[in-house]
């Protein structure tokens, strides 16, 4: 089957023919062994699966901490409000800043979509929440979709430019 001396390129690595050979024996997969592996991976799924799980959450456990705060305002006693919010960009990354009147400020890095959502941040959601208090951030939530009609525009576009604005609010403010 291989010459002697032969080499091939697997995985960026030069092999010798008796390696290849090597190589050839685990590949070969018969119809039986693909049965019987089957059949095996189907029998996992009579298994009960029972594993991570402690017990049933009911509808008012769900209710009880969905009523919770998100965000521990403990210790923050004064209003922030929020003075700017830019989009930065070095190079390929876009970057989020958020500044209070008092001076802090947030810095979050982008995931790369920021290059055809600018517009949708700088146009709908930034002129939201300039002058808004940080501290009533899961009321933002709402309020941004409902301003100006932000609800219209529904899915990624506008939940992706939300929450890059909403987390760099929420993340540890530098001064």
């Amino acid at each position: 089957m291989f010459e002697s001396g032969d080499r091939i390129l697997a995985n960026d690595f030069w092999l010798e023919s008796e390696a290849r050979a090597d190589l050839a024996s685990v590949m070969k997969f018969s119809r039986r062994n693909f049965l019987a592996a089957s059949a095996s991976m189907g029998a996992f799924t009579l298994v009960p699966c029972s594993f991570g799980r402690d017990k049933h959450v009911t509808d008012e456990e769900l209710e009880k901490a969905a009523e919770k705060p998100v965000l521990r305002l403990k210790g923050i006693n004064s209003p922030v409000i929020i003075e700017s919010i830019e989009l930065l960009r070095k190079g390929k990354e876009h970057f989020v800043r958020v500044r209070s009147k008092e001076g802090a400020e947030g810095i979050s890095v982008d995931d790369g979509r920021m290059n055809v959502l600018h517009p949708i941040l700088n146009h709908l959601v930034i002129p939201y929440f300039i002058g808004k208090d940080a501290r009533e951030l899961e009321e933002h939530l709402f309020g941004v979709y409902r301003h100006e009609s932000n609800y219209k525009l529904q899915g990624l576009a506008l939940w992706c430019t939300k929450s890059r604005v909403l987390s760099t609010i929420s993340s540890r403010p530098k001064k």
